[in-house]
């Protein structure tokens, strides 16, 4: 029994993360203390754990680099296993490969100010787009039958105009004309209707 729920779990879990859903960033005024109050951080002695990594990056960097994904994965590679498995640091977008900070991050970039004096920046190339959406594997399947539907019946309605003699033709070359741009506005019109459907807000 538990393992079909496991199952049921898992399914679900796939199900809720195939949704379109916005960039989720984190808060730039973030602290530390406000993740150990949360709870973010579990306890005293994994927040030690990380000021120290933090203290020796900030000791050996020696002002070299500005650049904080630079120094996120210097961080990450001195942090103990059991800090590690916290998975406290932001990972990169899926599928355009940016970063999208979160409240750890910018925390750790305060404490690095704080520090030093030194206020330390994330490219702006690098840096995913707050408006990005990320949508499911095939969404756009839709619009693309529709457009493969739209020009069938537009060959349909030439080939059989072209065949019939002039007298027996359904529409003349500017009916026709007419017939296809209202297609085209009608399946634009859908397009959007579609696309603003799909734009649906962040799963928390």
């Amino acid at each position: 029994m538990a393992i079909l729920d496991k199952r049921t779990r898992q399914r679900q879990n796939k199900k809720r993360y195939k949704q379109n859903r916005k960039a989720k960033f984190g808060n730039p005024e973030t602290t530390f203390k406000t993740l150990l109050d949360s709870g973010v951080i579990k306890n005293q002695e994994i927040y030690n754990e990380i000021l120290t990594s933090i203290n020796y990056v900030i000791a050996i960097n020696d002002n070299y680099t500005r650049n904080w994904i630079f120094l996120k994965y210097m961080i990450h590679s001195f942090f103990p296993y059991h800090v590690k498995k916290e998975k406290l640091l932001s990972l990169r977008d899926q599928s355009t490969k940016k970063q999208k900070p979160n409240d750890f991050d910018y925390a750790c970039m305060n404490y690095w100010k704080e520090t030093t004096g030194i206020e330390l920046f994330i490219p702006e190339k690098e840096l995913l787009d707050p408006n990005h959406v990320h949508r499911p594997k095939g969404w756009n399947i839709v619009v693309y039958n529709e457009i493969r539907s739209i020009n069938k019946q537009l060959r349909e309605i030439k080939t059989n105009n072209d065949e019939e003699q002039p007298q027996d033709r359904k529409y003349s070359k500017e009916e026709y004309g007419i017939y296809a741009r209202t297609l085209r506005e009608y399946f634009l019109q859908r397009k959007k209707a579609f696309k603003r459907s799909n734009q649906t807000t962040d799963i928390t």
